[in-house]
């Protein structure tokens, strides 16, 4: 099976997973009044996700280091399935609740396993081209239901929503199931092969890491931003008369981030150049933040989240990358999903720490300004080349702490 298909299929099911995760999103009043829930209700049928997420994702990272074949199998059916099986009783909110449920367990299994897949799949020199498709899957994922959403529920109210949020994901279960079985390679999903040791084994390595925590801060504030704006962008604006045109410069955001994270990331890699997108990332949100403070005119904004958008977004496939180098075979799942796990926190974090703030939007705005400038101190720290842990040289005897941290 050539490797493009199956890196095909594999980007059909995380853009499958993330249209899953928030299809009812962009309809909810819509859906609270056909399900006779409160509005509420149906937003906890999102929710359930990065809080699934917290509890499973080091489970399921370690199932893909151990078990790469199962968990991608694992990661197929539990998305594919549940996003057919929605469609049987619609507006039955138990039903939907528990489908939710399987999808949310399956959504760790597929974003752990992006490094574990392009380093199983492709030669060293061709991993950042698929890692950075695969990061673009999730992106377009998020997009597409915020548009296909409100366009169908006239053309069929609930059954339609669901339906059209399950066809990409069935393709991606397809796609996923037939990568599994037929690799391109005869021992392509079953090297290397990982000792089965406990998971507690297998993170405290990561644990003890300077590197690795830098990355995982990194990880933490770009999505702790990127959900923050998402959250709070429009009442922000609103108080400046631009609320209605919140929601355009965020699409537009993400759409120019989408095309960043296709491009830049694999140049980047070419030159090894990683370390210098990242820093160069945190340093235009921060910028950005500060011109939100200077003004608010239309093409001020629209000229900055441009800039932001084309770099921010690009941040998780870089990192991705540097993982898939960086940690070893034996542990890039659990990587993964430590650090995803440590970003919904971080996400969730800031956006109670704004909110309790909103009253003030300018303070508000310098909140997360202050979070990106933390970003921009842990970007100057990363090293400038990247050895693997599992080549690095063992501390002196009798001295070090096992904290990595190269200059």
């Amino acid at each position: 099976m050539n490797r493009w298909v199956a890196l095909l299929g594999f980007a059909l099911l995380i853009c499958g997973s993330q249209m899953t995760w928030l299809t009812f999103s962009p309809v909810t009043t819509d859906v609270a009044q056909a399900m006779h829930v409160s509005v509420g209700l149906v937003g906890d049928l999102s929710a359930l996700f990065p809080l699934v997420y917290i509890l499973m994702g080091l489970p399921a990272g370690r199932w893909v280091d151990v078990r790469f074949r199962a968990a991608l199998v694992a990661a197929a059916l539990l998305i594919g399935v549940p996003a057919v099986l929605r469609v049987l009783w619609p507006a039955s909110y138990p039903w939907q609740f528990a489908m939710q449920v399987l999808l949310a367990i399956g959504q760790p299994f597929v974003l752990n396993a992006i490094p574990a897949f392009a380093m199983r799949w492709f030669p060293e020199q061709r991993r950042p081209v698929a890692i950075a498709l695969c990061s673009v899957a999730m992106f377009l994922g998020i997009v597409v239901v915020m548009l296909i959403s409100p366009f169908l529920w006239p053309h069929g109210g609930l059954a339609a929503v669901e339906w059209g949020s399950a066809f990409v994901p069935v393709l991606g279960m397809l796609g996923t199931l037939l990568a599994a079985y037929k690799p391109a390679d005869p021992d392509a999903n079953a090297a290397p092969q990982v000792p089965a040791t406990s998971l507690r084994t297998a993170i405290v390595p990561l644990l003890r890491d300077g590197t690795f925590w830098l990355l995982t801060g990194l990880l933490a504030i770009g999505v702790g931003l990127f959900d923050a704006l998402n959250t709070w962008l429009q009442p922000i604006l609103a108080v400046y008369g631009l609320g209605s045109v919140a929601g355009n410069l965020l699409a537009w955001m993400t759409v120019v981030g989408i095309i960043g994270s296709a491009v830049l990331p694999p140049w980047a890699a070419a030159r090894n150049r990683r370390r210098g997108l990242l820093r160069l990332a945190v340093g235009i949100t921060t910028l950005m933040f500060v011109a939100m403070l200077v003004s608010h005119a239309i093409w001020w904004l629209v000229v900055w989240m441009t800039l932001d958008g084309l770099v921010l977004l690009t941040g998780y496939p870089v990192i991705m990358d540097w993982v898939e180098r960086y940690v070893g075979t034996a542990r890039q799942g659990v990587a993964v999903g430590f650090m995803m796990l440590t970003s919904h926190i971080m996400g969730n974090a800031l956006i109670f720490i704004v909110q309790a703030v909103l009253s003030h939007p300018a303070v508000a705005i310098a909140v997360m300004g202050a979070a990106a400038l933390c970003g921009s101190v842990l970007a100057w720290r990363l090293p400038g080349t990247i050895v693997a842990m599992e080549r690095q040289p063992l501390p002196p005897a009798g001295g070090g702490d096992g904290v990595n941290i190269q200059t």
